[in-house]
């Protein structure tokens, strides 16, 4: 039989059960059932094959998905340093916290007076080495209508504190 989406060829030899089970074996096919069948002249050779090759995409197909699966589960959402950093800051397992990442960011946003209709983004920017929430403020400024670049103006970083909800304005020192 030929398998050109395989690049494999095999003569099979009609009732040659080595052949059968070299198929078998090799390709990891289950001929049973159809086999018989082709013995016994129920079907033909072009529908022996045509099963086969279905078996082995179908087995291809859940080979790959199987795969793919596995690598889904490995991946890490964001290859960012910062991603990482927040991340080995939860594992660590801060059972005392009070205040969520939410939290810290709405607790900002009232700080500012930025209500959740404005323009102006407040969001988690990472989590710093003492286990801090790092928001940030900012607008997204369009510098060129016609391209659509621009550029972040940044209103304000503040750290917030997970367990107490301590707000620092990371710009106070700078003023």
């Amino acid at each position: 039989m030929e398998y050109a989406e395989l690049g494999v060829e095999f003569a099979v030899v009609d009732q040659n059960d080595f052949n059968y089970q070299l198929i078998e074996k090799l390709l990891k096919v289950e001929l049973g059932e159809l086999r018989e069948q082709y013995l016994q002249a129920d079907i033909t050779l072009y529908v022996l094959k045509e099963e086969i090759r279905e078996t082995l995409k179908a087995k291809a197909d859940n080979v790959v998905q199987a795969e793919a699966d596995v690598l889904a589960e490995q991946e890490e959402p964001s290859e960012d340093p910062q991603w990482e950093d927040s991340q080995a800051i939860a594992e660590q397992g801060l059972e005392e916290q009070s205040v969520s990442e939410e939290q810290a960011v709405q607790l900002v946003r009232q700080k500012l007076a930025i209500p959740d209709s404005s323009d102006t983004i407040v969001e988690l920017g990472h989590i710093d080495s003492d286990g801090k929430y790092v928001v940030h403020a900012y607008n997204v400024v369009i510098d060129d209508e016609a391209t659509g670049e621009g550029h972040n103006a940044t209103v304000a970083w503040y750290t917030v504190d997970p367990i107490d909800g301590t707000m620092v304005d990371q710009f106070a020192d700078l003023q």
